[in-house]
């Protein structure tokens, strides 16, 4: 059965989720393998543009011995080597276009392929890393971490954890989450406070409340909480998760600079005393001469000399990839 979603509201890009999304998880559910933690790159497209094979010479080179994931639609033929990367294939409505990407990541069954590891890093492609110390942040213990959004205005500062194009996300708390039938709607946490203080974030909630609530159909409150959800998806784990599990933790914003920049580099690493993140995220966009500086001080091919380095980050061993399939 498909559900209409209420409609956005005015001037908002809907993320709601689009015609032909399931309704339920891939029948049987794949297993994509256990450890501590697994890197989860979508894509869409058979090759990476040489901006995307730039991000991948990085994840290779700080992240070489952590297990990694091709997210890809169910019908895309990769033309790429990378038997270094399982393949994770998923119905192609599940990326077909924003909304639809925004809902598999607002899915429980999406995090319980993934029930065997204690964490994924979402590694989307318009993402560089800097070092490998992905281990500090994993024994943080955070339940969602990524990037710091900045309040507007001059002088403005971080004020909320954060965008999901580079996240970790706590695999437990966000099934917990998802398939939770408990709702406490107070904002117990800093950055919850602020969100919701301005009156058309809190007349939204009571609404997505009071509507869930009356939707009882059996499925957990949460996921009909999300039936009217048409925020992006890191808007949900960054302010509404909260509301779920009374255990989520977020760091604060200051200390997620150190994990993800996405906003302001320049301001960023200043507040940082100079030091790089781990990484950071639509780093062509948000300044791409400032992050080539960056990538230069540290050894790396500016431009000209990008498009020779490409064909040796992709350069891999001809053996066959590992492949987990939600389709039969």
């Amino acid at each position: 059965m498909t559900r209409t979603p209420p409609r956005p509201r005015h001037g908002k890009r809907d993320h709601s989720p689009p015609p032909g999304f399931p309704s339920a998880p891939p029948d049987p559910l794949p297993d994509a393998g256990r450890g501590e933690v697994a890197v989860v790159v979508p894509l869409v497209t058979p090759r990476p543009s040489v901006d995307e094979a730039l991000s991948l010479f990085l994840l290779r080179r700080h992240l070489g011995g952590i297990d990694r994931v091709l997210l890809v639609p169910q019908g895309l033929a990769l033309d790429f080597p990378h038997d270094d990367f399982r393949v994770l294939r998923v119905p192609d409505a599940c990326m077909a276009g924003i909304a639809a990407y925004n809902r598999l990541m607002l899915s429980g069954w999406f995090y319980r392929i993934f029930a065997g590891y204690r964490f994924i890093l979402i590694h989307q492609l318009d993402c560089l890393l800097f070092d490998g110390g992905l281990d500090r942040w994993c024994r943080a213990g955070w339940s969602y971490l990524g990037a710091p959004w900045y309040a507007r205005g001059p002088g403005a500062r971080p004020v909320a954890v954060g965008n999901g194009g580079l996240s970790l996300r706590r695999i437990d708390h966000a099934i917990a989450v998802l398939e939770s039938d408990r709702l406490s709607p107070w904002p117990r946490l800093a950055q919850q406070r602020r969100h919701f203080a301005r009156g058309g974030h809190l007349r939204a909630l009571v609404a997505r409340i009071l509507r869930a609530r009356r939707a009882a159909d059996g499925r957990p409150l949460a996921e009909r909480y999300l039936d009217g959800f048409d925020r992006p998806e890191d808007e949900f784990w960054a302010y509404h998760a909260p509301f779920f599990l009374a255990d989520y933790r977020l760091p604060a914003p200051e200390e997620a600079l150190a994990f993800a920049v996405e906003a302001q580099p320049a301001v960023a690493t200043a507040r940082l005393g100079g030091r790089l993140p781990f990484g950071c995220h639509a780093w062509a966009r948000m300044d791409r001469g400032f992050w080539l500086d960056r990538l230069a001080e540290a050894g790396l091919p500016e431009d000209a000399a990008l498009s020779a380095q490409v064909p040796a980050a992709l350069s891999l061993s001809a053996q066959a990839p590992a492949v987990v399939s939600s389709a039969n």
